[in-house]
């Protein structure tokens, strides 16, 4: 991805698998977004990965590569490619 936002919603949207579907062809099972361990991503150009902090749980800030690390963990990607500070947001609603 070279333009655009990548924007992470909470981690429950997420599932590694697909989704499961009935004889005709209907999803029965599964998450707003599915089979996720078949997406790498890269972001680069004028791309933006955005985190929102309205989460269940506490991101610690130890640079780039671990809001990547939690991008990736919460989304269930297979790999993450992403590593430049200029590409991440974090957003707090307080």
């Amino acid at each position: 991805m070279t333009k655009g936002t990548f924007l992470v919603g909470d981690a429950s949207e997420y599932q590694a698998a697909v989704a499961t579907t009935n004889a005709d062809g209907q999803i029965t099972g599964g998450t707003k977004y599915n089979g996720m361990s078949n997406v790498e991503l890269t972001a680069s150009g004028d791309a933006k990965i955005v985190r929102n902090k309205d989460v269940p749980h506490t991101i610690t800030w130890t640079g780039p590569g671990s809001l990547a690390a939690n991008i990736q963990a919460d989304t269930q990607i297979s790999k993450n490619n992403s590593t430049s500070c200029k590409l991440f947001g974090l957003l707090y609603k307080w």
